[in-house]
């Protein structure tokens, strides 16, 4: 192996390299002293990723507060992190990143090899370095149970059609970020959806068209968010 290829990144993978520093970015501006340590690349290495991504106006220089050079990600690079990110680079992403992997957290895939009897359903998951696990294993059985049962009513209701003949695996990504499930249960987001009233759906979709008044905007903002989460109160 040459001294070139050695003091590339650990990763083969240019996309993946690339997507893993701009996930770092996501979070704020970033010294390379900082990228280098959350990394592990080589300096030669994170450097010639860097100049790249920089080239590719995906990063750019910035400063922070205490005057010390940093990078930052760009609205470019954003947006190619938003498309390139999908299951399969989180749990690389994760996994070198030195996250704690859960394999057949819910245990019935375990239960029914012991008792001969076939299951096809298994949840691994792989949480982020530092973070707490918020998925029970009690959650997982609940959930792999929910999925079993609506997989065999919508065959009944013949929406869906299983071929025995065939073979094969199906991966069911769940990304959740932390930061926002945290926020989400705070807010009680799930609840607020619910409990939207018509007239408020229909200005998030005048919103979404952008035909929505400033008007009704403000109205939007203030009146009808208030008395949904008023509403939210009453049935505490």
């Amino acid at each position: 192996m040459s001294k070139d290829t050695q003091n590339w990144p650990k990763s083969a993978d240019k996309e993946q390299n690339r997507a893993r520093i701009l996930r770092l970015l996501d979070t704020g501006p970033k010294r390379f002293t900082d990228l280098l340590k959350e990394t592990g690349f080589s300096p030669r290495g994170l450097t010639t990723m860097l100049k790249d991504l920089e080239g590719a106006h995906k990063i750019e220089k910035t400063r922070l507060q205490n005057g010390r050079e940093s990078y930052r990600a760009t609205k470019s690079g954003e947006s190619w992190l938003m498309k390139y990110v999908g299951i399969v680079a989180l749990a690389n992403f994760l996994r070198d990143e030195g996250g704690k992997y859960y394999e057949h957290h819910s245990g019935i895939n375990t239960v029914m090899t012991n008792i001969d009897l076939t299951w096809g359903i298994q949840v691994d998951m792989l949480v982020g370095k530092n973070l707490e696990n918020p998925i029970t294993s009690d959650t997982a059985h609940k959930l792999e149970r929910l999925l079993y049962k609506q997989i065999k009513e919508d065959i009944k209701n013949k929406k869906i059609h299983l071929d025995q003949s065939k073979k094969g695996d199906i991966l069911l990504g769940f990304m959740i970020n932390y930061e926002d499930l945290v926020k989400s249960i705070q807010e009680n987001s799930l609840e607020y959806l619910d409990n939207m009233s018509k007239q408020e759906w229909d200005l998030y979709d005048r919103k979404d068209n952008e035909t929505i008044t400033k008007k009704e905007f403000d109205e939007l903002q203030t009146k009808l968010r208030e008395k949904t989460k008023k509403k939210l109160e009453k049935l505490k």
